[in-house]
Formats: C-alpha cells, structure tokens, sequence
C-alpha cells in the first residue's frame, strides 16, 4: 500500500484513485482489527466520493463500513449504513454487491433480535437473490430464514432450515459456515434442552474451528455452547 501510494503521488494524484486506495488500506487495517484507523480512512474516501458525486463508490465505502462495525462487535451501528447503501449502490454496476447488502441488513437485523423486521426485509429481498441461484448464496439465505423462524418461534420450521444450509455449505466443502450454522442449531436446541445434540454440536465445532486454525471463533463458540449446556441442564 505505501508503494501504491507513492506512485500515486509521483503520478497524478488524482483524488478519486486515492479514495479508492483508503478503502482498500482500510480492508486491510479492519483485518487486522485495527477498527479506528480503518474507520477515519473510511470516512475520508466517502467524503471524497460524495464530493465527485460517485455514489457507487460511496455505497461500497457504507458497505465497509458496516463490515468494520460488525467484526468490532457493534452490529448496530452498521444497520443505518446499510440502509443508506441500498440507495446509493447501482445494481446493474454491480448485482452481487446489491445482494450482499440486502444479505447483510438482514442478517444483521436477525442477529439483534429485529425478527419481524427482518422477515419484512426478507421478503422484499427475493427478487435480489432470485438472480443468484448458486448453493452457497441459497445456503446463506436459508441460515438466515433459519435465524428468524427461530426469533419468530417456529422451531421445527428453523431446525429444518439450519439442516439444510449446514447440509449445503458441507457439499461446498466450506466446513467454517457450516460450524457456524451449527452454533445456530445449538442455540436452538438449547432451548429444546436437547442436551446430547448440544455435546455432539459442540465437538463438531471444535474440531472444525481447530483444524483450520481459527482460535478466536473457537473460543467464543466453545463458551457459547458452555453455557447453553448448563443453561439446558439447569432447565
């Protein structure tokens, strides 16, 4: 990134060249936990694409931005980020990225527990992911119908749909999705106080998380499940 940048100040110095390098040296610093500095780098390329009137661009900043949010724990936060992203973002320049947002606000809607709102948003939603038919994007819009059946009190109807996506992102050999779709079992049969599915989740897990080296998912999913163990004995 600093060689990018030097050329940049040799070469022309366009603006617009260095908002885009902000958003890229922010993908980098948000990786690296480093939530602050990505947000000021973050702000400064939005400022500058609302300056030329690139809103695209500034959508995918927004879009960013809620990434940073959400990987700082503070989900929240990136809802309104994402609302705004939806109106800035041009969908024939780029579908996909429409359906990430949409995805997003939604899931992040169903993580903090806005279940009807995130139903409503669902609904709308399905022509959007009506022009994506692969298995891992219908498998990621399964878990998250999973997440709001479950908020919604539609057990069997959530278990159901939690299978499948687990069962989907297995057959795209992505084991780290489907140990997090099994997190979403395990809250669910925590509730069931179905304790030895909760034990057999729970090995699953851990032994996927270990074999790819992810300690710190590891660990947040190992007290996670602890503790809906002996919330589901203690019940």
């Amino acid at each position: 990134m600093a060689t990018a940048f030097a050329h940049l100040r040799q070469g022309t110095g366009d603006l617009l060249e260095r908002a885009i390098l902000l958003d890229l040296k922010a993908s980098i610093l948000r990786d690296q936990r480093r939530f602050a500095q990505a947000m000021r780098l973050l702000d400064r390329a939005y400022s500058i694409f609302m300056t030329y009137d690139d809103s695209h661009r500034a959508g995918r900043v927004l879009v960013n931005m809620e990434t940073v949010h959400y990987s700082a724990g503070r989900a929240e936060q990136g809802i309104s980020l994402l609302y705004r992203a939806i109106d800035l973002i041009d969908p024939d320049e780029e579908p996909f990225l429409v359906l990430c947002v949409w995805h997003n606000l939604i899931d992040d809607l169903a993580d903090l527990g806005r279940f009807v709102e995130a139903r409503d948003l669902m609904t709308r939603a399905t022509p959007v992911y009506g022009r994506f038919q692969d298995l891992a994007t219908r498998s990621r819009r399964t878990s998250v119908e999973g997440k709001i059946a479950r908020g919604l009190g539609q057990p069997l109807e959530a278990e159901a749909l939690f299978l499948t996506a687990r069962n989907g992102f297995l057959d795209l050999d992505m084991p780290f999705d489907a140990a997090l779709i099994s997190l979403d079992l395990a809250l669910l049969y925590a509730g069931q106080k179905r304790i030895l599915e909760l034990r057999s989740l729970a090995e699953e897990m851990l032994q996927i998380f270990a074999a790819h080296g992810i300690q710190r998912e590891a660990l947040a999913s190992a007290i996670c499940l602890q503790h809906a163990v002996t919330s589901a004995r203690a019940g």
